[in-house]
């Protein structure tokens, strides 16, 4: 009995394919001008799937390894005012806070001892303005002499500057002007201090704890607005001539994007690459201050440029060519590579825009081009 041999079912089904292509094409020769031809039934059973190209509006370099930083003005360090000791922290590291919110209590003797000193000078100016007042009408009365009123005037003015020296002095310490007054008009001290936000933020270091003795402008926290950040970028210096300041950056693993804002002037002697800063404007949220991600360069195209999936182009050793759709089949597009990212090819040629072409199952249009391996290929 004749034995019977069990074929894989991928050797079966390479088999058909190259029936089908072997029936419904002709040799490579007699294909130059002519259409690769397929019935629905053909594009049906080999996967064949069509698509419209893609207008390319820019063009994306390679990627290149980035820092998240913050810029420098948008970061504040938050210090004590006064010496003293720390009561309660009422932010923690990570907490978004509004500025003017409370961010430490503190209770503080020398804020005792300045307001008491604000208190002891308003007192001697309202007594040096009831006397100038006086001396004033004195002087217009002819009853004293003028050089002692300009004594009584000169006096009042170095009890007011020193005044407000001291209110200065306070204002410097925390207190605002709703403390103040109330400061005036109760006469009461307090030794405790509130500290506050300069600015609205995120808070990113908490640098003491409580029942901590802290001096005067010793840091206590380390804030920032992180609704903007840069990226900063090390790329080769031979990419450098072609960059200009303003050309889109992107950071595709966060979906985020930006400008480029800076063009460093010195380079890295150890690895000969340029400092690149980009301001991220779009997707910051996404982002983290000291993390490290891949960034893109992006530039306008020049001229038409489509996007199509890089598994459309079929590759060879002196031509790159696209299959477009035509009433018969398809017929073979010579194309060029201008670009290649995350799985798509940015291409140009000599293309009206609204072609249809191979996008599942090149292959097999490829190899119907190619006449299935045999000699005369389109390489």
């Amino acid at each position: 009995m004749k034995k019977i041999t069990a074929y894989h079912p991928n050797i079966l089904r390479a088999v058909m394919t190259a029936c089908f292509l072997t029936i419904t094409t002709a040799s490579p020769a007699a294909q130059a001008a002519d259409d690769i031809r397929f019935t629905p039934a053909q594009l049906k059973t080999l996967g064949i799937a069509v698509a419209p190209l893609e207008p390319a509006a820019v063009v994306l370099s390679s990627r290149f390894p980035a820092r998240v930083v913050i810029p420098p003005a948008q970061e504040r360090v938050v210090s004590a005012s006064q010496s003293g000791l720390v009561e309660a922290l009422l932010a923690a590291v990570g907490d978004k806070v509004s500025k003017g919110q409370a961010l430490a209590t503190l209770r503080s003797t020398e804020l005792v001892t300045e307001q008491g000193g604000y208190l002891q000078a308003l007192t001697q100016v309202r007594l040096a303005k009831s006397e100038l007042a006086r001396d004033e009408q004195l002087f217009k009365d002819g009853i004293i002499a003028e050089r002692r009123y300009l004594t009584t005037k000169s006096r009042h003015e170095e009890l007011a500057s020193a005044l407000n020296e001291r209110r200065q002095t306070l204002r410097l310490a925390g207190m605002d002007e709703a403390a103040l007054r109330r400061l005036e008009q109760t006469r009461a001290l307090s030794g405790t201090l509130t500290i506050t936000a300069p600015i609205a933020g995120i808070v990113l270091e908490q640098k003491v704890v409580a029942g901590q003795r802290v001096d005067r402008l010793e840091a206590l926290y380390r804030m920032a607005r992180l609704d903007t950040l840069w990226l900063e970028l090390r790329v080769p210096q031979e990419r450098v001539n072609s960059l200009k300041t303003g050309q889109g950056v992107e950071a595709p693993a966060a979906s985020a994007s930006g400008r480029l804002i800076m063009i460093g002037r010195d380079m890295d002697p150890e690895n000969q690459t340029v400092l690149l800063r980009a301001e991220i404007t779009r997707g910051a949220d996404r982002l983290r201050p000291g993390q490290f991600i891949e960034a893109q360069l992006t530039a306008p195209t020049a001229g038409q440029r489509y996007s199509v999936p890089a598994a459309a182009v079929a590759r060879g050793a002196k031509q790159s060519v696209i299959f477009v759709q035509t009433v018969q089949g398809f017929r073979a597009q010579p194309v060029q590579i201008v670009s290649e990212q995350n799985g798509r090819s940015v291409i140009a040629g000599e293309l009206r825009g609204d072609e249809r072409v191979a996008v599942r199952g090149v292959a097999a249009v490829k190899g119907a081009w190619m006449g299935l391996g045999g000699s005369g290929g389109h390489e």
